[in-house]
């Protein structure tokens, strides 16, 4: 099921529920490495209501018509529709998913063109703690975007979120950084190579270690060269981090925990995509020794992609992780496309009515946020302690959703 939501006139995604105000920031990294991501972070200062904020201020969610272009090319060249129709219906798509997106906000204050030093958006927990991290990496045909829900709701509640763009032609579109701050763009060329998955894997360790020049204050950002980032200065737990990611990002975030130079204490996957896997998944689950939180839709997770994640889940041997079903919901759910979609949009992109979204996005979170606090070590609890409780709640009261694997 799909869902718009209004606020003074103006579409945009659910409001973050935590205790902090959330801002928001693109960076792109340097050199031949480079990565590019979405950053969500608390800022400073006390949370005015959302009803009362000027909508104006918050965050674009569209990214531009290059991104339109590849996520039509992905609808025409995945869905199962007869051809012919999907050729001839290849304008329309790009022109109504670009309208659809154009005007969504996401609640989140931006910061891009701005020094968050110096316009008192300074990031600090009310206790001075360090900020917990969590890299996020998308599915196909996806972009940095797509997880603005979750990851204004993760920030809200203390954590910096990075949402990658990945490079390697999975993306819906994306860009090199070039002299002058030209751009030079790339569309969405779906799943063409095993090798793929091994670029994807190096743009999450180029992540972690672009945190870890932010934490030192020394990460330099393409896009605003001359903005420094310096508020985030010893900022981040950077010895905290989680990793998180959605269908292929899913399949991505289990082989960055396998790879040695794995720095992650946990892991979350959102409906994972097997079959880059498909072929020994019991060796993959083996060297994932942390444990991970594995959320799945009905409607995905059958026939071969399940049998290659039980045969992952009955390698894995970590007594922690955790693997759920949510029933009645679709791959689409796991991302921001029920609060974008559109009753028509949610149809092309096979979306269904079973459960209310909001209900499905809070059950998710909260597994999400209860499986964070209480495996990673974060500093200063206080923020998640006075709602983890409620989320618990919430999470018994919906539990009839849930199918444990």
């Amino acid at each position: 099921m799909s869902k718009t939501l209004y606020t003074n006139g103006t579409q945009h995604t659910p409001f973050p529920r935590g205790p902090l105000p959330v801002g928001c920031k693109d960076v792109c990294t340097e050199g031949e490495d480079a990565v590019l991501f979405r950053m969500f972070f608390p800022v400073l200062g006390k949370k005015v209501p959302y009803e009362e904020q000027d909508p104006a201020s918050w965050t674009d969610w569209y990214l531009g018509q290059p991104y339109s272009t590849g996520f039509a090319k992905f609808i025409i060249t995945t869905q199962s529709y007869s051809m012919w129709i999907l050729r001839a219906l290849s304008p329309f798509l790009f022109l109504y998913g670009d309208w659809l997106t154009k005007s969504l906000k996401v609640p989140t204050a931006w910061l891009g063109g701005e020094q968050p030093d110096e316009d008192n958006a300074a990031r600090e927990t009310p206790a001075g703690a360090k900020m917990p991290v969590l890299v996020a990496s998308h599915g196909m045909a996806a972009h940095r975007s797509v997880f603005s829900c979750l990851a204004s709701d993760l920030a809200s509640h203390g954590f910096l979120v990075l949402v990658l763009e990945h490079r390697d032609g999975s993306s819906c579109a994306s860009f090199h950084v070039g002299p002058a701050s030209s751009r030079s763009w790339m569309i969405y060329s779906g799943y063409e190579r095993e090798s793929q998955l091994d670029r994807r894997v190096e743009e999450v360790f180029g992540a972690v270690a672009a945190v870890r020049r932010l934490n030192d204050g020394t990460l330099i950002n393409e896009l605003e060269p001359d903005h420094k980032l310096s508020a985030f200065k010893g900022a981040l737990d950077v010895n905290n981090m989680a990793l998180l990611g959605h269908s292929y990002g899913g399949t991505t975030t289990l082989r960055v925990l396998a790879d040695p130079r794995n720095c992650f204490k946990v892991g979350v996957t959102l409906d994972p995509w097997m079959f880059p896997v498909r072929a020994d998944p019991e060796a993959l689950g083996r060297a994932v020794a942390i444990p991970v939180l594995s959320v799945s839709s009905e409607d995905f997770n059958q026939g071969a992609n399940l049998k290659a994640l039980r045969r992952l889940r009955d390698a894995h041997k970590t007594e922690e992780s955790m693997f759920y079903t949510m029933k009645g919901t679709t791959h689409h759910h796991g991302n921001d496309a029920p609060w974008l979609a559109g009753r028509l949009g949610w149809w092309i992109t096979s979306g269904n009515y079973t459960h209310p979204p909001e209900i499905i996005n809070e059950l998710q979170n909260n597994l999400i946020l209860t499986f964070l606090d209480k495996y990673l070590d974060i500093e200063d609890r206080r923020l998640l302690a006075s709602v983890i409780p409620v989320y618990e709640q919430f999470i018994q009261e919906n539990k009839g959703i849930l199918l444990e694997d």
